[in-house]
């Protein structure tokens, strides 16, 4: 738990303190002087550190800064004085009944001491709302953000709760909801881009283009929604992070980081693609392909409408070819990749990597002068899909 050493001696405060980081919210307390004394550990990772001391690297104090000084240094969202000071307005009466008034205006931007003192110092606590614009993209963010105080039976104040969370509708966080918890903590380990070793998978739909012409709109867009699902739910259930959609086709990244091991990430490409093709209807079949990357650039994709996770590099580039070159219901993987498979995992697929002969990919029949261009020299094998592993 990210205490300061100095956290008071306090049951009230630290009772609350454990619920809030136990409820995983993004949250802080302050003691009865206005004093920083707690962060929960997802505001840490809110702000991208991994302690407490790291705060001081963002122009916070780890702790002990007052209220009104460490709002005006506030790093996530980056938010500009501008854009603050009508929030003091709305909570700030509640600190300057604290503290005082002058107080304020010595530490804090002049915007802020002009909003705080015109707010209402009755209310005990505040909801409101903050639109800040990152740094990063001109994006804004919408907040909403909590203040209370908290009072002793003896009416003594003990100390405040400030929590901060998207100002969304209760719809929306719904929606979320629905998505895979574990997923998106993959993504969240992907905020900052990295080059990390990973297996790549690539598949689409056997047909699609028949079938598109064939069935009647609506049925096709089913059909279509059916195998994303499919996918999406076969490499989140083998600890992969997916990637972009584009019509029929659909992507996953295994990363080593995720995984545990080369092995074990080349064994969860293969294992996402035979369960997804398995758990199609009868009537289709799944193409894809299984490469490996020692240096995929992989991270988050951000703006107004979305948040995805992508890969970038040679070896992307090449398993998009390698699986346009797909046909017949099989997995084609690359020499690179299977032979990242330990015996045990080698075994449990029924994969032999010592046995057999590989086939340059611009030799397969169908490979169009792209694939042959771009990958064309990548030795690769056919494998069943239809195999229980």
């Amino acid at each position: 738990m990210p205490y300061h050493a100095d956290f008071p001696d306090d049951p009230l405060l630290r009772e609350i303190a454990e619920m809030l980081d136990a409820g995983r919210s993004v949250a802080e307390v302050w003691d009865d002087r206005l004093r920083q004394v707690f962060v929960t550990s997802e505001y840490l990772r809110a702000v991208g550190v991994a302690n407490v001391e790291q705060l001081g690297t963002l122009g916070l104090e780890p702790f002990h800064a007052e209220m009104f000084a460490a709002r005006a240094r506030w790093p996530w969202p980056a938010a500009r004085v501008e854009e603050l000071a009508p929030w003091y307005g709305t909570h700030g009466g509640l600190v300057v009944r604290q503290v005082g008034l002058e107080r304020i205006r010595a530490v804090a931007p002049p915007e802020i001491a002009t909003a705080a003192a015109a707010a209402d110092p009755d209310r005990e606590w505040v909801m409101c709302e903050l639109n800040a614009t990152q740094d990063v993209g001109g994006l804004t963010v919408s907040l909403r953000a909590a203040l209370t105080a908290i009072y002793g039976p003896d009416g003594r104040l003990r100390g405040m709760v400030f929590a901060v969370g998207p100002a969304v509708s209760g719809h929306i966080l719904t929606m979320l909801a629905f998505g895979d918890l574990a997923n998106f903590e993959r993504l969240s380990r992907l905020i900052q881009p990295d080059v990390r070793p990973a297996a790549i998978l690539f598949a689409d739909l056997e047909g699609s283009t028949r079938l598109a012409r064939e069935l009647p709109t609506r049925a096709y867009f089913d059909l279509i929604g059916r195998f994303v699902a499919t996918f999406d739910a076969c490499a989140i259930e083998h600890a992969g992070v997916v990637g972009k959609h584009a019509g029929d086709g659909a992507s996953a990244f295994f990363l080593v980081q995720e995984c545990g091991s080369p092995s074990r990430a080349a064994a969860a490409a293969i294992r996402a693609a035979r369960d997804a093709a398995a758990r199609l209807p009868g009537e289709l079949r799944l193409n894809a392909a299984a490469h490996w990357g020692e240096r995929v650039l992989a991270g988050n994709l951000v703006s107004a409408a979305r948040l995805e996770a992508t890969a970038f590099g040679e070896e992307v580039n090449e398993a998009a070819r390698l699986e346009s070159v797909a046909s017949g219901g099989t997995l084609l993987a690359t020499k690179a990749l299977i032979e990242r498979l330990d015996a045990t995992d080698a075994a449990a697929l029924d994969i032999d990597p010592h046995v057999g002969a590989y086939t340059m990919l611009g030799d397969l029949p169908g490979a169009s002068e792209k694939a042959r261009q771009d990958a064309g020299s990548l030795p690769v094998r056919r494998l069943p899909l239809d195999v229980d592993a």
